[in-house]
C-alpha cells in the first residue's frame, strides 16, 4: 500500500476514508502509516489541520484538562508555557505533529464530506464531499467532532435585533466590544473563558444562564523552568521503565536506589519549588 492522496482526479480509491484532521483523525492517520498502511486520505472541511482548535478562537480559548495529559502518548511535549495550555500553543502542537509524522501529503483541505453510502455487495464505502469529490474505500472513518458547530438558540426577536450578534466558535475578531453593553447566553465552557477576557472592556455584561454550572477559579499557572524540569525528567523516567530495568540498562541509565528516585514524574500539580525539590535526575552509567 503506497499511495499517499496526491488527488486530482474527482474520483480516487483508497483502503481507508478519515473525515477530519483534528486530534482523532490524526491519531488514525499516524497510526495507520505505522502499521504500513499509506492507502488513505484524511477529508478535512477547513483549509486547515487541528478541528475544534482551529475553528475555535474566542478570547481565552484554552483547554480544560492539564496541557501534559492534552498530547499524543507518543508524542509528548515537554515545554508547555501553563499548566492550561492557550488555543494558539494547542493549535501549534497540532501544527508540529503533522509536521513530525509527515500527514500533509494525504490531507485534502476545502472538502466537506456531506453523503456516505455503504454497498453490503462490495463491501465498500462510497464517499462525497460538497466540493464535488468522490472516494470509493474500504473502511470509512468518522473523527469529526462536534466542538466546533455552533448551536444558536431560536430566540423571538433576535433576527430582528439590529446590533451585532455572533457565536463562539465563530468569533469575529475585527469587531471592537470596547465600550459595547454585551450580552452572553450560557455558561458553558467557552463562555466560563471568554466572559472574564471581556469584561474589563466592555461597558456592561449581562450573563444569561438556564441552569447553574460548577465554575471553579482559574488554575491556569505559567510552568516555571523548575515544572519543566520535574516534567522533562519524568518523561525521561516514564521512557525507562515503561521498558523494565533491561530496558533502563540498555538505554545506559544506571537504577538508583529507592531513595534517590524522582517521586515526582507525573504532571506536576505542586508549586515549582515544591516540585525542584522532589526531582532528582537519573545519572547516565
Amino acid at each position: 500500500m503506497t499511495s499517499k492522496a496526491k488527488i486530482s482526479a474527482k474520483t480516487i480509491s483508497v483502503d481507508v476514508a478519515i473525515v477530519g484532521a483534528g486530534f482523532g483523525g490524526l491519531c488514525m492517520a499516524i497510526k495507520l502509516r505505522e502499521a504500513g498502511n499509506e492507502d488513505f486520505v484524511i477529508l478535512e472541511k477547513a483549509a486547515e489541520v487541528g478541528g475544534a482548535w482551529y475553528f475555535n478562537g474566542y478570547p481565552g480559548a484554552a483547554c480544560d484538562v492539564q496541557s501534559h495529559l492534552y498530547s499524543f502518548s507518543f508524542a509528548g511535549k515537554a515545554d508547555w508555557s501553563k499548566r492550561y495550555a492557550p488555543r494558539d500553543e494547542i493549535e501549534n502542537y497540532i501544527l508540529d505533529t503533522v509536521e513530525q509524522y509527515q500527514l500533509r501529503p494525504f490531507i485534502q483541505f476545502n472538502q466537506e464530506v456531506n453523503e456516505a453510502h455503504f454497498d453490503e455487495t462490495t463491501g465498500r464505502w462510497t464517499v462525497r464531499t460538497a466540493a464535488g469529490m468522490t472516494i470509493d474505500c474500504r473502511h470509512f472513518v468518522l473523527a469529526s467532532g462536534p466542538l466546533h458547530v455552533p448551536n444558536v438558540p431560536s430566540i423571538k426577536g433576535l433576527k430582528r435585533f439590529k446590533g451585532k450578534v455572533m457565536h463562539s466558535a465563530e468569533w469575529d475578531h475585527s469587531y471592537d466590544l470596547v465600550g459595547k453593553k454585551v450580552v452572553s447566553i450560557g455558561t458553558g465552557g467557552s463562555a466560563i473563558q471568554y466572559c472574564p477576557e471581556i469584561a474589563p472592556k466592555v461597558k456592561k455584561l449581562s450573563v444569561f444562564q438556564r441552569s447553574a454550572a460548577w465554575v471553579i477559579p482559574g488554575m491556569s499557572v505559567a510552568i516555571g523552568e523548575s515544572s519543566s524540569a520535574c516534567s522533562n525528567a519524568s518523561r525521561r523516567y516514564a521512557n525507562c521503565i515503561g521498558r523494565g530495568s533491561t530496558g533502563v540498562m540498555n538505554r545506559g541509565w544506571r537504577r538508583p536506589p529507592a531513595r534517590r528516585r524522582p517521586n515526582c514524574w507525573v504532571p506536576c500539580a505542586s508549586s515549582s519549588s515544591a516540585c525542584k525539590s522532589k526531582t532528582r535526575r537519573w545519572r547516565k552509567s
